[in-house]
């Protein structure tokens, strides 16, 4: 376990016994300065473009596809943006 994994830990100490991480590589800040988040503009991905803004310190850059779904795109740029994406992309 990385020290970053046992500081996260160590603030959810309640946690402990049950917190456990599944990812296969957690980067450090510094080790890069763009990210690109694919943004539904939904909770879930807006937490996630201000914790890695934040955690990271580097430029988010959103990405939202067109699948077909009934969305407002403009209102998912404006999210975006608001949130303090660097530059938002949307693929019909």
């Amino acid at each position: 376990m990385s020290e970053q994994h046992s500081e996260d830990i160590e603030k959810f100490s309640d946690l402990k016994d049950e917190y456990r991480y599944t990812d296969s590589y957690t980067a450090k800040k510094g080790e890069f300065d763009k990210c690109l988040l694919l943004f539904s503009g939904g909770l879930d991905t807006s937490c996630m473009l201000k914790w890695i803004r934040e955690r990271y310190e580097c430029d988010v850059y959103t990405l939202t596809l067109n699948l077909g779904q009934s969305e407002d795109f403009s209102n998912i740029k404006k999210k975006a943006y608001n949130l303090g994406a660097k530059k938002h992309f949307y693929v019909d």
